[in-house]
Parts: C-alpha cells; sequence; structure tokens
C-alpha cells in the first residue's frame, strides 16, 4: 500500500523554506534556474521541499527527528568551526567575512540561521534524498550502508559548495583554499545528511541552524 504524502511533515518546511526566499533568496544555482526572477525562487524552492519530502519517505528516511539529539550536535558544530577559523585557518579568512563577524548580532543570526535552515532544505531534504531514492531503486531488498550513506552526502554538499562557493570567487583556488573548503563547507554538509539519516530531518535542522546560535557571538568577539 502507497505511503500517503508526508504532508505534516513537509508544508511547514516549504513555507518556511520560501518565506526565507522572499527576503534573502541565498542558492546560486536556485537563482540561475530561475533567471532570477524572486517569484520563481520561491516557488521552485518550495517545489524542492515537498519534492524532497516524498523522495525522502519513499527512500525511508525520516522527516521528523529528536529535538534534543540536535540541541547536542548544535554546540559541537559551533565549536568545530571557531577551531577551523580562530586557530587553523584565520589566515585565509576573506576579508569580507571578517567584516562580516563584526556586524549587529541579531542580523548575523537572521542571515546564518536562515541559511543553515535552506540549505539544508536544498540540499540535504532534495538533493541527499533524491539520491537515497536513486540507491534504493538500484538496491531495493537491502538497506543503504554506512558508506553509500556518506557518499550520497558528499555528493549532495559538492553541489551546493561547488554552486556558493566554487562559482562565487573570480580566481582559481589554492591548495589550502581547497582544504580548508573541504574541512569547513563539505564536511558539516556530510554530518547534516548523516544525522538525517540516522536521526530525522528535524534533528538536522535543529543541529545546523542551532550551531549559529551559539557560533555567531563567539565568531564576533574571537575572529
Amino acid at each position: 500500500m502507497t505511503e500517503p504524502f508526508p504532508w505534516k511533515s513537509t508544508l511547514p518546511l516549504a513555507v518556511i523554506a520560501m518565506i526565507i526566499a522572499a527576503f534573502l533568496p541565498f542558492d546560486r544555482g536556485i537563482s540561475l534556474l530561475t533567471s532570477g526572477d524572486l517569484r520563481l525562487h520561491m516557488l521552485l524552492v518550495g517545489a524542492l521541499a515537498m519534492g524532497g519530502g516524498w523522495l525522502g519517505q519513499r527512500a525511508g528516511l525520516n522527516l521528523q527527528g529528536g529535538v534534543g539529539v540536535g540541541l547536542l550536535f548544535a554546540p559541537g558544530g559551533a565549536a568545530y568551526v571557531l577551531l577551523l577559523d580562530v586557530v587553523l585557518f584565520h589566515r585565509l579568512l576573506p576579508q569580507g567575512t571578517l567584516a562580516l563577524a563584526h556586524s549587529p548580532l541579531v542580523g548575523r543570526w537572521i542571515v546564518f540561521m536562515g541559511r543553515a535552515f535552506y540549505e539544508n532544505v536544498i540540499y540535504r531534504l532534495f538533493v541527499f534524498s533524491l539520491m537515497m531514492f536513486g540507491l534504493q531503486r538500484f538496491h531495493a531488498k537491502t538497506k543503504p550502508q554506512l558508506p553509500v550513506v556518506l557518499l550520497a552526502g558528499l555528493m549532495a554538499q559538492m553541489i551546493n559548495i561547488g554552486l556558493n562557493v566554487w562559482l562565487t570567487v573570480d580566481d582559481a583556488p589554492s591548495l589550502a583554499e581547497l582544504g580548508y573548503w573541504s574541512v569547513r563547507y563539505v564536511a558539516p554538509g556530510v554530518l547534516w545528511a548523516w544525522i538525517y539519516w540516522r536521526y530525522g530531518f528535524l534533528t538536522t535542522e535543529i543541529a545546523s541552524v542551532g550551531g549559529h546560535f551559539f557560533l555567531q557571538p563567539a565568531y564576533g568577539l574571537l575572529v
């Protein structure tokens, strides 16, 4: 028997993502696909959220999750970013990032928490779910193992970083910059995908978005 469409889990995510898109249409790939038309951008993001919910359900992924588990991951994610940006790779931070770090805290909370939510809807709920759904079609009788999940998460996040980081720089990145991008942007994206697979999408949103609640005050002081 076909399961009903997960309206209760997916529709609120689509509405929130569309509201974010109305004010902060972050994603470069979506902007390119919609030729910069804000209304189309909003509609496409909403459609991706709904489609991602359907794909995730069919792939056996949990669209709910545990709030407590997400809150446990949030400060750990913040500490990881601080270690990278304050201690290990501070010299590689762009001037724009340094300037933004000292902008008003509330504004940074809104921008970065909104962006984290938005990226998860596109690249975890939709792209990662799509990849997991495809894998399930090829291996219908077996549950994907951890290496497969990590590979799907890696591919989804590399699409994200290719569009939203690589294409935004003018010059070819150095090996040091590529290494920084790998640990700063790619690795966390794979972690969020694993959390989605292991604990549920809501847990991923709480961990990723909540991490900025802890990160941004410390970032402004330390970077």
